[in-house]
């Protein structure tokens, strides 16, 4: 599991570099995200470019992605269905 905040669309530089050396050794891949854009928080497409960007030829797979938006919100199902998507 890997994550961390977004910063002008990007995800930080140490998500970016784990990700970018991560090996594909059926490795199960859980990203979360937090930041102020709600938009990618509902657009799993966009929220994976944004939060999990995986080098060009890359046989990852993403099992899990989230975004918290509001931090100070009661995100407990959210996080929990991200958990629950991870290990199944």
């Amino acid at each position: 599991m890997v994550g961390g905040p977004i910063y002008a669309g990007q995800a930080a530089s140490s998500v970016q570099e784990y990700l970018k050396t991560l090996e594909p050794v059926e490795a199960v891949v859980g990203v979360f995200a937090t930041g102020d854009d709600p938009d990618t928080a509902t657009d799993i497409v966009l929220l994976t470019r944004e939060a999990a960007p995986l080098p060009e030829g890359s046989t990852l797979q993403i099992k899990a992605i989230m975004k918290i938006v509001d931090s100070a919100a009661n995100n407990q199902q959210q996080i929990s269905d991200f958990v629950n998507a991870l290990l199944a």
